[in-house]
């Protein structure tokens, strides 16, 4: 504390004029020389040392030997003023691990943090908007494309679907009484071939054929029914009947199934401006899903509910079965465009049945039964009201 001229200085500010003239850093040994001009170091903590000093003084004086008194000085972990560090280029990795570096320059970043940081918030957030804003125009503009596609699609496929639906039921139907036909034939003809022919049981046989024979007619029959000139797009139709004849075309499909049929339908039903062919292709697709739907049920009755009933303004049609029903995360996309769930798929498609009910002016709806399985809901316009509407 003392300079080469025997001049004293105070002991806070000695180090000053060194630093001011050295040319290499300067180390000390005391907290309370950081800050003041040395670099740091293991420095000692000189409050608690003589707080430590001073508590030895007392017990001292209180008449203990100063021998049995220990008191070990504390030292904390190494400590360095930044500034000197910068300006002897000592590199931070130099130091110990345990080091801490003091008076440190605070960073654009720790002057500014909240300001830098609500900035790039406020600039994500602008980004992620406009970044939504054309994501969402792009998707609206892919989605009417789309759109536009699956209706000329939908359009397109109305015919030749319900062409092919029907042709897979006509051989379906057919196939039934055919095969019972060349089953009773072969019976036939082993009562024949016996030694002692049973003329009996050969006639039993021969008369299933001419059974089965019948009711293969009356399904061609039913077919042909569906085509008659006279049942031509625009013209008033019993909707009794045509669910009738769909029953005709379904009723050995019913019959394998082990489905029984409960109809109600109001008499004096009026009639509907219809096309005959395409309303009884969407009432064969829903009987045929909820047939289908009722396969896997095993306890309880497979039945098919279908009623018929006139308000003021409409038609309704009422298909139930009580079948395993609908997937509560499918209920909203059944009426989508070529959604299944099922492995053979649904024929032409829940989607054109909407579509060819709603080119009639009417509607459909499909849910959830109140019991078990699921029910459809068709209305069709009265003609008075689509005439209205026009």
């Amino acid at each position: 504390m003392v300079d080469g001229a025997g001049v004293s200085h105070p002991r806070d500010r000695v180090f000053a004029p060194l630093r001011a003239v050295a040319s290499a850093p300067i180390f000390g040994y005391g907290d309370f020389h950081l800050g003041r001009g040395t670099v740091g170091g293991p420095l000692a903590p000189q409050l608690e040392q003589g707080a430590a000093m001073a508590a030895a003084a007392v017990r001292i004086l209180a008449g203990e030997r100063p021998s049995a008194i220990n008191y070990p000085l504390p030292y904390g972990p190494p400590r360095y003023d930044w500034r000197e560090l910068q300006r002897w280029g000592i590199s931070e990795s130099r130091l110990p691990p345990d080091s801490i570096v003091e008076f440190r320059e605070p960073t654009a970043w720790d002057r500014y943090r909240w300001q830098i940081s609500l900035s790039g918030i406020a600039l994500v957030l602008q980004s992620l908007l406009i970044t939504g804003l054309l994501y969402e125009r792009r998707r609206r503009r892919a989605a009417e494309v789309e759109a536009h596609r699956r209706m000329g699609e939908l359009a397109h496929m109305n015919r030749s679907a319900a062409a092919s639906e029907m042709s897979a039921s006509i051989a379906h139907e057919i196939n039934q009484p055919l095969a019972a036909i060349v089953s009773s034939g072969y019976a036939g003809l082993r009562w024949l071939a016996n030694k002692t022919p049973n003329i009996e049981e050969a006639v039993a046989a021969f008369m299933r054929i001419v059974s089965d024979g019948h009711r293969a007619g009356e399904v061609i029959a039913t077919v042909r029914a569906m085509f008659r000139k006279d049942s031509q797009k625009g013209v008033l139709i019993d909707v009794t009947e045509t669910i009738r004849e769909v029953l005709v075309l379904l009723r050995f499909e019913l019959e394998e199934h082990q489905v029984s049929v409960r109809t109600v339908f109001m008499e004096q039903l009026p009639s509907v401006l219809a096309d005959r062919v395409q309303l009884q292709q969407v009432i064969l697709n829903l009987m045929r899903n909820a047939i289908e739907a009722m396969t896997s049920v095993a306890d309880r009755e497979h039945i098919l509910h279908i009623k018929v009933e006139a308000n003021e303004s409409d038609v309704i049609i009422t298909i139930q079965d009580s079948g395993v029903g609908f997937d509560p995360n499918n209920l909203e996309r059944i009426f989508e465009p070529f959604f299944t769930t099922k492995s053979k798929g649904m024929g032409m498609g829940l989607s054109i049945c909407r579509s060819i009910i709603e080119a009639h002016g009417g509607r459909l709806v499909g849910g959830p039964a109140k019991s078990h399985g699921a029910v459809f809901e068709i209305a069709l316009p009265l003609p008075r009201r689509m005439a209205m509407d026009s």
